[in-house]
């Protein structure tokens, strides 16, 4: 009985050592709570009575917490020009890809680290624990979607997929995840412009996937650019904010495609009952990849899921441990389907609309 009781007792201290998410584990062990089966293999009928709660309401953001969950699981922890950044750049072509994408259509963009490697990000890098470690490589890499329209004006979707060092659920696989449903929605779509998904690499030590991306496009390329969608920590909290602008001599300004934006927002409140708040200072406040398209003129639109915060909006698991889906899961449950469905719905009424 003794041993029996001494056995117990060591079982119960490994299950308490487990009970951080992503907290300190090596590349192939898995944050707690991590499921051996992956949610892309679930069907409506093995879903739980919540998932089958959301299906019914609508398919909107279902797809996109499935990658959500996948991400958070199996590709965690993903630092600029590291291989566990380019193991997910593969597995985004992969599900491309499977989706129904053809490859003609899929580029990975590939830039050197010496095209980014100004003293300051030297320093963020080792900031996050990755320069100089085993894991790091001398490339990063974007992975660009095209999908005809029938116009050849284009609209570009964007997200990264890179993290610092935690998980990454809300910052960004929820913006991956976005992009991701939304290419397979428009599979089935008959969409009037060439959309045009961007997932960036090396957002988070200084927007360099999205710099390469912009530096590598012609001048009539640009010109030829509607507006830029950047999808970026989607579940920080309830508040469902949207930020639009054209630069106007540095400062943010409005023009007749931020006004399409603010009507179709207008509209999901009445036909969704999707409360969408407009936060146009924000677009310099939360430094993204639109920042990059609005210093070249291009019109950004930005999504973000904040907490409210006295008079402002803010995070609360923003680079940082809780960034887990179990752990949000658990803190706010409902939080992550909500606003993907918001999003996703919104998403999805800016790219069908005319411009």
């Amino acid at each position: 009985m003794k041993l029996r009781g001494l056995i117990l007792l060591v079982m119960v201290a490994v299950l308490l050592g487990l009970a951080a998410c992503g907290n300190g584990r090596d590349e192939d062990e898995l944050p707690n709570g991590a499921s051996r089966t992956p949610l892309d293999n679930a069907t409506q009928n093995d879903a739980s009575s919540q998932d089958r709660e959301f299906i019914e309401r609508s398919d909107h953001g279902y797809i996109a917490m499935q990658h959500i969950r996948f991400m958070n699981d199996y590709l965690y922890r993903r630092p600029p020009f590291t291989y566990r950044e380019l193991e997910t750049a593969l597995w985004i072509v992969d599900e491309l890809k499977a989706m129904g994408h053809e490859a003609v259509n899929i580029e990975v963009q590939q830039f050197h680290v010496s095209d980014v490697s100004r003293p300051e990000t030297l320093q963020r890098m080792v900031m996050f624990g990755i320069y100089g470690g085993r894991e790091m490589r001398e490339y990063s890499q974007n992975v660009v979607l095209t999908i005809p329209g029938q116009s050849e004006r284009v609209i570009i979707i964007g997200a990264h997929y890179d993290t610092v060092q935690y998980v990454g659920a809300s910052d960004n696989a929820s913006g991956v995840a976005l992009l991701l449903e939304s290419a397979q929605r428009m599979l089935e779509m008959d969409n009037y412009y060439t959309l045009v998904y961007v997932f960036f690499g090396a957002e988070e030590i200084g927007l360099y996937g999205a710099e390469f991306f912009v530096g590598e496009l012609s001048e009539e390329q640009r010109e030829n650019i509607i507006f830029m969608f950047n999808a970026d920590v989607l579940f920080e909290g309830p508040y469902l904010l949207y930020m639009a602008g054209v630069n106007n001599n540095g400062f943010r300004s409005d023009n007749e495609i931020t006004a399409i934006f603010s009507e179709v927002a207008y509209g999901l409140r009445y036909s969704h009952g999707i409360e969408l708040i407009t936060y146009h200072r924000g677009i310099y406040r939360w430094l993204s990849d639109h920042m990059v398209f609005f210093r070249n003129d291009i019109p950004v639109v930005c999504v973000f899921g904040l907490n409210s915060r006295g008079d402002t909006f803010d995070v609360r698991v923003l680079h940082s441990y809780r960034d887990c889906y179990h752990y949000i899961t658990e803190r706010w449950p409902g939080k992550m389907e909500e606003n993907m469905w918001a999003f996703s719905v919104f998403l999805e009424a800016l790219l069908m609309a005319r411009f």
